[in-house]
C-alpha cells in the first residue's frame, strides 16, 4: 500500500475509481437513476481535465499499482477549518483492512494539527468511520441528488486530534 500525490498519468484511473466508489457506496443511499446515468469513461475524462485545477491538491492509495482510493488536501472554500477534503474514496473491497485509518493518519500528518473538514451524506455509513476517527458534526445542509433532497452533515477534525 502507497499513498502518494497523484499525477496527471493518475487522473484517468482515479476518475475510474471515483466512478466504481459511488456505484458501491451510494446504491441504495441516493436515487439509483442518477447513479445509473453516470458514465465511467465521462468520468475517466473528467477527472483528466481536473486535474489542471486540482492536481496538487490531489493523493491516491495504490494497491498492487491500482488506484483503489483517493483524496484530496484543498485550501477551505467555507470558514470551519483552513483545510477542506472535498472526497475521500475507498473502494469497497478495501473497507476494514486499515486503509481508511491509514489515509486519515496521512491526512492528520500532512495537516500538521492544522483543523480541517469535510462534508459527507447524513445516511452515508463513513459517517461511523469519521466519528470514530475523531470528527465532530459542527454543521448540517440539504443538497439536490439525483431530483431529490439529501443532508448532509460537515465533520470537523480539530488539531491534536
Amino acid at each position: 500500500m502507497i499513498i502518494r500525490k497523484a499525477t496527471l498519468a493518475d487522473a484517468r484511473e482515479m476518475g475510474s475509481c471515483h466512478y466504481h466508489c459511488w456505484q458501491e457506496t451510494y446504491r441504495g443511499l441516493i436515487a439509483d437513476s442518477y447513479l445509473d446515468a453516470l458514465d465511467e469513461a465521462k468520468n475517466r475524462e473528467r477527472f483528466e481535465k481536473m486535474y489542471s485545477l486540482m492536481g496538487e491538491c490531489q493523493y491516491v492509495l495504490e494497491c498492487d499499482n491500482l488506484v483503489v482510493g483517493l483524496f484530496d488536501l484543498s485550501k477551505s472554500r467555507e470558514d470551519y477549518a483552513p483545510i477542506e477534503i472535498q472526497g475521500l474514496y475507498l473502494r469497497k473491497a478495501y473497507h476494514g483492512k486499515g486503509y481508511g485509518r491509514k489515509i486519515m493518519e496521512f491526512i492528520k500528518e500532512e495537516c500538521s494539527n492544522t483543523p480541517f473538514y469535510l462534508w459527507c451524506l447524513r445516511n452515508n455509513p463513513t459517517c461511523g468511520y469519521y466519528e470514530h476517527m475523531g470528527g465532530m458534526i459542527v454543521d448540517k445542509r440539504t443538497i439536490r441528488i439525483g431530483g431529490r433532497e439529501e443532508e448532509e452533515v460537515c465533520y470537523l477534525f480539530p488539531e491534536n486530534n
